[in-house]
């Protein structure tokens, strides 16, 4: 045999050898308890539609699902939700309001009187702040808008007060 071709032949062994080497050390160092099986069944399928959505985008759609219900987030914190309205000019204002507020009484007998008046007043209280949002003057300004909604609101309670309005999403569009 020619000498070049032996040394052909040893290199294309010793290539070879080292990729089987490298393949093998990789496939024992590899997880593969991630990879799916295609006969499994797919739990993640929703019914209206055959796109899967995985368990977080369903939480986050949750969150951002358009809400109008009044609830205590807790430490003297209540939000009362989404509100959608038409302005001037076809314009559309989406906004969603959380309200600070304490109790007039500071004693531990009195905790928490404001917060079950807050949430028995839900309808009325949803329904002042979009008659606050609705005046001329609120509309130009955002510390008019939350002193109009927090005076406005604070004539409907009578165990506590609103502190400050804050608004989580305020879009025109």
């Amino acid at each position: 045999m020619d000498r070049k071709k032996l040394i052909n032949i040893i290199v294309t062994v010793i290539i070879v050898l080292v990729i089987l080497l490298v393949g093998a050390y990789g496939v024992m160092t590899s997880d593969f308890s991630k990879i799916k099986k295609y006969d499994e069944p797919d739990s993640t399928r929703t019914v209206r539609s055959n796109t899967p959505i995985s368990k977080e985008r369903k939480a986050l759609a949750k969150q951002r699902y358009y809400t109008t219900k009044v609830q205590s987030t807790g430490d003297g914190i209540m939000s009362l939700g989404d509100f959608t309205m038409n302005l001037s000019n076809d314009r559309i204002l989406t906004t969603n309001i959380s309200l600070k507020y304490k109790d007039n009484d500071d004693s531990w007998l009195s905790s928490g009187k404001t917060e079950k008046e807050m949430l028995q007043k839900s309808v009325v209280l949803r329904n002042s702040v979009i008659d606050a949002m609705y005046t001329s003057e609120a509309r130009t300004n955002n510390k008019r808008i939350k002193e109009a909604i927090r005076k406005d609101l604070n004539k409907h309670l009578s165990n506590g007060e609103v502190q400050e309005v804050y608004f989580n999403k305020f879009i025109i569009q």
